[in-house]
């Protein structure tokens, strides 16, 4: 059986503040718990501890794997924190429990903590191994956050510098396919005008000449066409902008909206599993009840097995009296009662029904 005395914990309190003094910057809460645990609270050391403690007043320590189970605190602090555990454990200390069998067998409980849920842990000195203060972090996350959405501004105003710069040698390479059909078809109709022109000085014929200026007043409404076609471009490239614009924001929705259903996803598993657990817990109520149940109904077949019983051993005094009133020769003889058993029913735990006697 776990036990420590008020002496013991008196001893432990000394060699603490003997080894961690005050000038040193450090402070502890030392008592007793149930007369079979000792409470060790560091209220104040030379560390900082807030990435440590993070939002939370105290933290509790792993006495039996410091080293590798206490996250988070300055490396130098490893070692002073093995030597509260040695102290701690100096009162003939010792813990044969196997929990592997639920056996529990050790000389006194040892519970470590760093601050109080009602005495927050003070830092009394710089001895941080570099980690940053929590200014110094929201300064460090505020200028993340800020080279994120600088970083964001300059890919979005590359993603429309390529868009445009993608547009513009688009324009150019219609432009100048634009113009190279252009110039085809000017030399193919100075082809025909020259062919024309031939065929006037050959034939001299009003019906060439008619087909000529024909021919001219088609090129010209080509050309007409082709710079109609060039406004119509320039027209529309504020919309095709403003509709990439559209396109990229529609496509912030459906991401954030992604995001939002994951998230769902988590908790309706979470939720899942929180009902599997109560399934579990009402199946195991269920065959507790009918445990109870059968126990119940044993018992009350014991109760008229007992009854019977009782009217059993009264039946056989009353026969042994009226056997020895006969004996004497008396003629009023008393009857036995009658079988409390008779047209009743016993239940059968072995067959799980009723029976008749």
């Amino acid at each position: 059986m776990a036990y420590i005395t008020k002496e013991e914990v008196l001893s432990i309190r000394k060699q603490l503040t003997t080894e961690f003094s005050k000038k040193e910057g450090w402070k502890f809460s030392v008592r007793k718990n149930h007369n079979s645990e000792v409470v060790v609270v560091i209220l104040q050391a030379p560390y900082n501890l807030e990435a440590f403690l993070g939002e939370e007043s105290y933290k509790t320590l792993n006495t039996y794997n410091g080293t590798h189970s206490n996250k988070g605190l300055p490396v130098s602090m490893f070692q002073d924190v093995q030597k509260i555990i040695t102290i701690m454990k100096s009162q003939n200390w010792f813990d044969k429990s196997d929990s592997m069998t639920d056996y529990f067998h050790t000389a006194y409980y040892l519970d470590l903590k760093v601050g109080e849920w009602d005495k927050k842990f003070v830092s009394t000195g710089n001895n941080n191994e570099g980690q940053p203060t929590q200014k110094e972090k929201e300064d460090a996350d505020f200028e993340t956050l800020l080279n994120e959405k600088v970083a964001a501004r300059e890919a979005k105003e590359t993603l429309e510098a390529v868009e445009l710069s993608a547009f513009q040698e688009a324009q150019a390479d219609r432009a100048e396919q634009d113009e190279l059909i252009h110039q085809v078809e000017v030399q193919e109709d100075m082809a025909a005008l020259e062919e024309i022109y031939q065929t006037l000085e050959d034939q001299d014929s009003l019906d060439s000449m008619i087909e000529f200026f024909n021919l001219e007043e088609t090129f010209t409404a080509a050309d007409i066409d082709r710079q109609e076609a060039q406004a119509h471009q320039e027209a529309t490239k504020p919309q095709l902008l403003n509709i990439l614009d559209q396109v990229e924001s529609q496509l912030l929705a459906v991401l954030a909206k992604v995001e939002n259903l994951k998230a769902v996803q988590v908790e309706n598993q979470t939720l899942k599993e929180q009902l599997a657990a109560l399934k579990a817990e009402n199946k195991a109520l269920r065959d507790q009840n009918k445990h109870l149940t059968a126990q119940q109904t044993a018992l009350e077949a014991i109760q008229i097995e007992n009854k019977a019983l009782k009217v059993s051993i009264k039946n056989s005094t009353r026969l042994m009296e009226m056997a020895a009133n006969s004996l004497n020769g008396k003629e009023d003889q008393p009857k036995p009662d009658q079988d409390p058993l008779e047209n009743t029913k016993i239940f059968s735990i072995s067959k799980g029904t009723w029976l008749k006697k």
